[in-house]
């Protein structure tokens, strides 16, 4: 399939390229930027408008989860759906210290169910906090003397998809 955007103001920074012209997208990648008119099947008149590589979101506050752990759908509020209206591509969220869910089950989610946008989570301070809090209580039940003594250490996949840290002392 072949969809021409047509007389947008194409705007890509990595080409140095803000001028209107002429995108072919084939097969859903971008196959030509161009001032000529190539045939393609459906043409979208983007005249007055911005055509842009997607933007990144580096600091998102993610929707809670509904009740039976499935993602938030409104179609007018959901954050993923209001950022693709805005041109957000990627999302980053867990910059400000505090996660509505934990990144791994929040990400497990968004990979079930799949999302509007690329998303991604940072594990928050509290996030980590709350992992080693749990293994020590774990640990503290099952009487393991290095918890006790405070030697805790983080089990790479615990909290997030990769190791945070090694311990906590």
């Amino acid at each position: 399939m072949r969809t021409l955007i047509k007389g947008g103001l194409v705007l890509d920074p990595a080409n140095r390229i803000q001028s209107v012209l002429n995108v072919l997208m084939e097969d859903g990648r971008i196959a030509a930027v161009t001032e000529a008119e190539p045939e393609a099947d459906e043409v979208v008149d983007a005249a007055g408008r911005v055509v842009a590589p997607g933007f990144i979101d580096i600091h998102m506050h993610e929707d809670p989860l509904n009740e039976d752990g499935t993602l938030y759908r409104d179609e007018d509020k959901a954050i993923f759906n209001c950022m693709l209206r805005m041109g957000v591509t990627t999302a980053i969220g867990g910059q400000c210290g505090i996660n509505v869910h934990r990144p791994s089950e929040y990400l497990d989610v968004i990979d079930r169910e799949g999302a509007a946008v690329r998303s991604t989570e940072y594990g928050s301070d509290v996030c980590v906090r709350c992992a080693v809090e749990e293994e020590r209580a774990r640990a503290f039940a099952a009487g393991a003397a290095d918890f006790l003594a405070g030697r805790v250490a983080v089990r790479e996949g615990e909290c997030f998809r990769c190791p945070v840290t090694d311990a906590c002392r």
